[in-house]
């Protein structure tokens, strides 16, 4: 991972990102904000050993720090808490989250040097979010 350390990766498609956002129940207004804007994101790293991915929009700014392989407590941007692993395979930034109800959501981010390309799937749901990022210098 770490020549995509510190590069920024603009949303360049987003293909069933609203029908993602019903299922963990996030009320419409929400979910057609959230699906107006086009993040751009960054992943780098910290003095500490932990990295963080940090989320700009033009409504909010997120950023979770955490260390590969340790659970820590997540607020995704609709403000719900989950329990959130992230561990490295490779070219992969794989993101395992856990609401209240159990039920768990995973983005696999596969980096390359023009694209990322971040898919998330379900427990529960049959459909599957796939949205691409174009690095920007």
């Amino acid at each position: 991972m770490e020549r995509f350390l510190d590069k920024k990766y603009k949303l360049k498609t987003s293909d069933c990102f609203e029908e993602y956002m019903k299922f963990l129940g996030i009320g419409f207004v929400s979910r057609m904000s959230a699906a107006s804007v086009t993040p751009v994101i960054t992943l780098s790293r910290n003095d500490n050993d932990s990295y963080s991915l940090t989320t700009q929009t033009s409504l909010k700014n997120t950023q979770i720090t955490f260390k590969p392989g340790e659970e820590f407590v997540e607020e995704r941007p609709d403000g719900v808490k989950v329990n959130s692993i992230i561990t490295f395979d490779g070219n992969n930034l794989i993101h395992l989250q856990t609401d209240a109800d159990k039920r768990t959501s995973t983005q696999v981010r596969s980096y390359t040097d023009t694209l990322m390309t971040a898919i998330t799937t379900a427990n529960g749901w049959s459909g599957k979010c796939v949205r691409t990022y174009e690095y920007i210098p």
